[in-house]
């Protein structure tokens, strides 16, 4: 058995690699980007496999059950058979807007697709339009509940002609797009996600305004908020619901108690920002890559106690994705995806 942090697969890219994603089985792993094409990797024995995109890559998710890849491709989308390559459907969603999020609901019947200013839930089986939702403003980051009943939006509204130092954290109910709740801090929300909990997750999000915050997603107050030297520039929820690790631009990633938002010592320090952070699937481990000393660009540590498990001098992070049963980590660099082993979960 190797040692946690070794390299296990390396795969190459012509291009910037921004998007990672593992099969609900974690044995086998998307990678794409820049490079106009989208690799299906074994994690162990078999034949990688490339799928010919139109244009860069933005986001990658695998239906529920495997069989079925959907890719976000500029200002398309496209759903491509896992077995054989094969394209079940694509087509643009909206005119001169990129797309920039995908994501399968539970019961794996529906898309839900992100462009720069609306959410588009689509049959997946055919891409036909369910339903448009129309926002206000750039949506920065999006998260779908574990139920998929619901989105959450980061929305910035400090571009375009009317540029403004504001935003908000947006709750959508697919269903209907009707906006269930909102909280407009101080400045722009740019990182948003959801709690594990059904039927009413809490939602986590990092604003310009120097705050991270905690609110119930049907009622939009406040449950508590974290004063940061720069606001959280990405956010995570340990799927077992106990944990949150935020990355910051001041150059630290920390773990909080997710129902007080008090630190656990779960804490990594950067000489530059922090551009990444990932929760494992078994609630342990967090994940965090940033800028400043080389031999220390990527840390996974244990979120109670901040012990590390590894840390590599690696290249820039695009992209950072654990397997489902966290024994994997995909991390995309310029050119290259790499998946490392984190050891026995």
């Amino acid at each position: 058995m190797s040692e946690p942090g070794a390299t296990l697969l390396t795969v190459q890219h012509d291009g910037a690699v921004s998007a990672i994603a593992f099969s609900p089985d974690s044995t086998l792993v998307a990678s794409g980007g820049g490079s106009m094409t989208v690799a299906l990797s074994p994690v162990g024995a078999g034949q990688e496999r490339r799928i010919e995109s139109l244009g860069f890559v933005s986001d990658l998710a695998f239906s529920p059950d495997g069989t079925r890849l959907a890719v976000a491709d500029l200002e398309q989308v496209a759903v491509f058979e896992v077995a054989t390559g094969a394209a079940v459907w694509r087509g643009p969603v909206q005119a001169e807007r990129s797309v920039n999020t995908v994501a399968f609901t539970p019961a794996g019947d529906l898309l839900v697709v992100t462009t720069d200013d609306h959410v588009f839930v689509l049959n997946a089986a055919t891409g036909s339009r369910e339903r448009e939702i129309a926002v206000e403003s750039t949506i920065a980051d999006a998260d779908l509940s574990l139920d998929g009943r619901l989105i959450a939006l980061a929305i910035d509204k400090r571009h375009g002609a009317n540029h403004i130092n504001a935003g908000a954290a947006a709750v959508v109910e697919l269903e209907t797009g009707a906006e269930r709740s909102r909280f407009t801090p101080g400045n722009a929300v740019f990182a948003i996600a959801f709690s594990p909990e059904k039927p009413d997750p809490l939602v986590l999000f990092g604003s310009a305004d120097n705050t991270t915050r905690m609110i119930g997603s049907s009622s939009g107050e406040e449950v508590w908020e974290e004063r940061v030297e720069t606001g959280a520039s990405s956010v995570a929820f340990d799927p077992k619901g106990r944990w949150v690790v935020v990355g910051s631009a001041d150059g630290a990633a920390i773990v909080l108690e997710a129902e007080s938002g008090v630190p656990s010592d779960g804490k990594v320090a950067f000489d530059g920002a922090v551009t990444h952070v990932a929760f494992a699937g078994n609630g342990k481990w967090a994940a965090a890559t940033g800028f400043g000393d080389p031999d220390q660009r990527l840390v996974v540590f244990n979120a109670e106690s901040g012990t590390k498990r590894y840390a590599l001098p690696i290249e820039e992070c695009l992209a950072l994705s654990f397997s489902p049963d966290s024994r994997w980590l995909g991390v995309g660099h310029f050119n290259t995806a790499v998946i490392l082993d984190n050891g026995t979960p």
